[in-house]
């Protein structure tokens, strides 16, 4: 067995073997232990046969083997990280093993029976070349037929979730996966009742996911109801991802909302809906435009979870701008906090 892992051929189909091995679908702990010795021995091994040559003894250049491809794996792994590309066994795989059969092509061209001249001119040395070469391309070609390429108008996305831990737990999950493009920097608020109970800052790599479980055990059941938002570094309005959830028991919306519901067919109507979600009473301002101009403004005062509605009556609206939009304020504030639309036609 010694004298296969002496001859150079061997080693580079070793490599060949593990990098396949690595880049395989088959289970982590058929990959891991058949692709260990690409990262912990084959490199070092086929640079020490061709920079090592007199070398006699197997035990006396292993440590120098393992020493070595620690080191590569170790640089290999922090330049890959540092590219866009990234870790990834799909690179860093066909990487080592292309090393190894660097290093064993040139230990086979320094053995006594092939010196480096009658390779160049073609003699016995070109079969192996060619077999070496075929097998990197190989790993090559699997490489990147695994890795997935980035594709032009494509962005990532962010995904927020709130889920209850259990029927009757008092305590509820929030989480956060990120599916953008590159790592991304977040803060997660969670409220309940307008109140922020919860609020986190976030940096996920891309594919990284975060959750938490919050106890919810000091909000009486009636006003369990939560509303969630993850915000993007750099981007703070409006929120980049929202979630709501509303537990067994609550009579509180877990925000405050605003709707615009068409009449029948002809009749000219439609109904403005407000629920309120604020923690307590407020008085609203309730802008009704049509066409771009201010049809009808409205002044409501809701309690915690009250709904307010009323019926509007647009048919002296021209048919041309019937367009409503409705914009929701908070007291004086200038900015509206909730925007709804409707496009309402003739019949």
């Amino acid at each position: 067995m010694t004298r296969a892992f002496a001859d150079p051929r061997f080693v580079a189909g070793l490599a060949v073997f593990s990098g396949i091995t690595a880049l395989s679908p088959a289970p982590v702990a058929v990959r891991v232990a058949l692709a260990a010795p690409l990262a912990l021995v084959l490199p070092g091994w086929a640079l020490s046969l061709a920079f090592l040559p007199d070398s006699e003894s197997w035990l006396g250049r292993l440590p120098v083997s393992v020493a070595t491809s620690v080191v590569l794996s170790g640089i290999t792994g922090l330049a890959l990280a540092a590219t866009p590309i990234g870790l990834t066994r799909f690179v860093w795989a066909p990487l080592l093993a292309g090393v190894t059969i660097l290093g064993a092509a040139v230990a086979y061209s320094r053995s006594p029976e092939h010196d480096v001249g009658r390779i160049r001119l073609g003699m016995p040395g070109r079969p192996v070349l060619a077999v070496v070469a075929a097998a990197a391309l190989v790993m090559v070609a699997v490489s990147l037929a695994r890795t997935p390429l980035s594709a032009g108008h494509i962005s990532g996305y962010s995904a927020l979730w709130l889920l209850p831990t259990s029927a009757e737990s008092d305590s509820i999950r929030i989480g956060v996966t990120n599916s953008e493009l590159t790592d991304t920097s977040y803060r997660v608020v969670l409220y309940s009742e307008g109140r922020a109970i919860f609020q986190r800052p976030l940096k996920l790599s891309v594919g990284g996911r975060w959750s938490a479980v919050i106890d919810v055990s000091s909000i009486p059941k009636e006003h369990r109801s939560f509303d969630a938002r993850l915000i993007k570094k750099g981007d703070p309005s409006p929120p980049y991802r929202e979630a709501t959830l509303v537990l067994p028991g609550s009579t509180a919306p877990p925000v405050t909302g605003l709707w615009l519901v068409p009449g029948q067919v002809d009749s000219g109507t439609m109904r403005v809906l407000v629920t309120s979600a604020e923690p307590k009473s407020e008085r609203f301002r309730l802008e009704l435009r049509a066409g771009g101009d201010a049809y009808t403004v409205i002044h409501p005062r809701l309690q915690p979870g009250e709904t307010w509605s009323r019926t509007i009556d647009f048919a002296s609206v021209p048919q041309g701008q019937r367009l409503f939009e409705a914009r929701l304020y908070h007291g004086g504030a200038k900015t509206p906090f909730r925007q709804a639309t409707l496009a309402q036609t003739a019949g």
